[in-house]
């Protein structure tokens, strides 16, 4: 059993290694010279058509989008402990709703469909490439490695967050460390990072504001895009199995002259004659390093002296073919839990694709998640929620002025078999429900609550 609740398709679990490619996993021998190491290579191939339809509340704007993509990874055999990868996509934007368009109501514009292709260039319909792996990677021990360049990773503060066209890579060294059964680390630094939804590399400081800012902790719309300085940032942790049925991480990460965060979780289960019973609790805390992100205070990305603190819950049961768990997540009202959008996607338990808590403090959240798997090649899960945030005028707390919302996804997936091996499908139907007594305007409607959601993938990996 995992100590994690399954996330399957295209929602990767965060402490899972990265899988986006899913070719088999090959260990070849090392060989006799650089000429046969890159023969005896390795080559993933990928294809994906990814359709979303976003349905608003009454005259608010519908949008839609068709986008498809495909890619290869290759990944040469290992000579003298060294390997060499390269991998990259494109996407083109088959049929959608003018991604410039804006609703003439609410003055916004699509949301979730610009983000399957490049959300700096709304206009851009067919030059969608990027090259996202491209490094040297050492290989020593039993099974640890050193990888330097551009590469893919899934931690708690930085991760893929593979739930639309391509997932975030990051730049800089990377080592994993797995020599004991009972413990491994992970550990880098990175100076670049190339977020989902974009196709360019971007320096550390460059890469956080270019989603949507939302407000500072006075009201004013915030401005830190190109204005934060911040040079790297260092990531590390651990995974910890003292015993069987026990599992403890733990994870550090410093963006320099911006915030520190640190990340503790412990999973546990024991197997019943009903099924294995799971438990876990995670907290996190981060705090602010520096000057926020800059010197001029305008321009911060977090307050100097800024601490926030959250802490989660989740029990469950685990049968033959069904998952259970009920999850509750905590943000305290010390402050707005603060992470960095555009590089991953928030590690709390009541997580439910299509929606965060990021930017918010005094936050409680209730999630209840069924995942049933009635073969091999079919999964089906089902997701629903409360999330209790601030008041919308209470911008210390809210930093999107997001309300308080139910959150439901039912999650269909079915992977081929036989003549049609590596093909998958993946369909999400997801509904939000505002649930704030207070009337919003559409700028504040649109695109978060009060709306249905479509999405069908397919993907073909070979």
């Amino acid at each position: 059993m995992l100590l994690s609740q399954t996330v399957f398709a295209q929602h990767q679990d965060i402490l899972e290694k990265p899988n986006i490619w899913k070719g088999p996993e090959r260990n070849p021998k090392n060989q006799n010279s650089p000429l046969n190491a890159f023969k005896n290579g390795t080559i993933h191939g990928h294809f994906r058509y990814f359709y979303s339809h976003t349905d608003n509340n009454g005259p608010l704007s519908t949008f839609f989008a068709n986008a498809f993509g495909g890619g290869f990874k290759y990944e040469s055999a290992p000579y003298k402990n060294f390997q060499y990868g390269l991998g990259g996509f494109y996407i083109f934007n088959l049929h959608s709703s003018p991604m410039d368009r804006v609703d003439s109501l609410s003055n916004k514009g699509s949301r979730y469909e610009l983000e399957l292709f490049d959300i700096t260039d709304p206009h851009n319909r067919h030059e969608m490439d990027r090259l996202e792996e491209f490094y040297v990677k050492y290989n020593f021990g039993n099974q640890s490695s050193v990888k330097v360049g551009r590469q893919l990773i899934n931690t708690p503060f930085i991760n893929l967050q593979d739930g639309r066209m391509r997932p975030t890579a990051i730049q800089g060294i990377w080592s994993e460390i797995n020599e004991s059964e009972s413990f491994s680390v992970d550990a880098g630094i990175f100076n670049a990072i190339s977020p989902r939804s974009t196709i360019s590399v971007y320096k550390i400081g460059e890469s956080i504001g270019l989603f949507p800012q939302g407000f500072d902790e006075n009201g004013h719309p915030n401005h830190y895009h190109d204005h934060v300085n911040a040079q790297f940032v260092a990531l590390a942790g651990l995974l910890y199995h003292p015993k069987k049925f026990l599992q403890i991480s733990n994870w550090h990460m410093l963006i320099e002259n911006v915030m520190y965060s640190t990340f503790v979780q412990v999973d546990a289960f024991t197997p019943t004659r009903f099924g294995n019973l799971f438990g876990a609790f995670q907290g996190i805390y981060q705090q602010a390093v520096g000057k926020g992100g800059s010197s001029d205070p305008q321009y911060r990305y977090i307050p100097i002296n800024h601490t926030a603190a959250t802490f989660g819950l989740r029990a469950g049961l685990d049968l033959d073919k069904f998952q259970f768990s009920l999850n509750y997540n905590r943000i305290t009202d010390q402050g707005r839990f603060i992470m960095p959008r555009e590089w991953g996607r928030e590690p709390f338990f009541t997580f439910i694709p299509r929606e965060r808590n990021e930017g918010a403090g005094d936050v409680h959240a209730y999630a209840l998640k069924i995942t049933y798997e009635p073969s091999e090649s079919w999964i089906i899960a089902f997701h629903s929620g409360y999330f209790n945030l601030p008041d919308i005028d209470n911008v210390r707390l809210n930093k999107y002025k997001m309300p308080s919302y139910y959150h439901i996804n039912l999650d269909v997936y079915h992977e081929f078999k036989g003549v049609l091996e590596g093909l998958d499908m993946h369909l999400l139907i997801t509904s939000k429900i505002n649930a704030q007594e207070k009337p919003l305007t559409p700028d504040l409607e649109i695109n978060r609550v009060n709306i249905m959601l479509y999405n069908a993938v397919i993907n073909y990996h070979f």
